[in-house]
């Protein structure tokens, strides 16, 4: 998670990708790959503005893509498998619940990267 995050409620782009230490285009095509879980507000001039949320989302796959090794599939498919389970807990407007499945999905992080491992020994 960027930890100079701010209690301002949305950031351009130009401010998350300094926050994620990305380019902003990249910011840019993971929202499209990822547009069923980041949805930026567009205000005056088509200007993307993300949320809290949205930032805590795109640092998560940001570490996966590169720090984890995974591919663009493979967190679609980590975020297709808690997705109704996201939805229900953020309408609630639990914040903590991003914590609790982000725990959840590092148990199916670490299951995948022990298959992982044990695929490359037997190929």
């Amino acid at each position: 998670m960027p930890e100079k995050l701010t209690t301002k409620e949305h950031h351009t782009i130009g401010e998350v990708s300094k926050l994620l230490n990305v380019d902003q285009h990249v910011i840019r095509f993971w929202t499209s790959k990822f547009s069923d879980y980041i949805c930026p507000i567009r205000k005056a001039g088509l200007r993307r503005y993300y949320s809290q949320k949205d930032i805590k989302l795109l640092s998560s796959i940001k570490d996966l893509l590169y720090d984890r090794g995974f591919s663009i599939k493979g967190v679609l498919l980590l975020l297709s498998e808690k997705k109704d389970l996201e939805k229900v807990k953020y309408n609630k407007g639990n914040i903590d619940s991003f914590s609790l499945n982000k725990i959840e999905l590092e148990k199916i992080i670490t299951k995948l990267d022990d298959l992982q491992n044990k695929l490359k020994k037997v190929l």
